[in-house]
């Protein structure tokens, strides 16, 4: 019958809407080094170890990499005020929009460029 749902339709559309938002903030290797370069590199650099005065080299920081995701997820999520830089990252890095997944991913990315893992 024209314009009626049928249950395997119905099915698959509900599936997709409960799905959906674990799913939503999933990153590609791809997809997370080009979130990076558009959300962080301005400040950061291509390769973590700092673009601007006073934001702080990550590739020569263990402090910063022996500490967990959870913990720099927290502090990324607050915002982080380092001794040496002249302003402090502010939350989210500034871009309020980024979900807690992708400031994950992007936490694992850095990780992998600042220990010299990164492909």
């Amino acid at each position: 019958m024209p314009g009626r749902l049928h249950f395997p339709a119905l099915a698959a559309v509900t599936l997709m809407l409960i799905t959906a938002p674990a799913t939503a903030g999933a990153q590609g290797p791809g997809d997370v080094r080009d979130l990076y370069q558009t959300r962080c590199a301005d400040c950061h650099g291509e390769d973590a170890s700092g673009e601007l005065p006073g934001v702080p080299d990550l590739t020569q920081a263990p402090e910063v990499w022996a500490q967990t995701d959870d913990t720099l997820l927290a502090r990324t999520i607050a915002g982080v005020n380092s001794p040496a830089a002249p302003i402090p990252m502010p939350p989210r890095g500034g871009h309020p929009d980024l979900s807690d997944a992708e400031l994950r991913a992007l936490i694992t990315y850095m990780r992998t460029l600042a220990t010299g893992q990164a492909h």
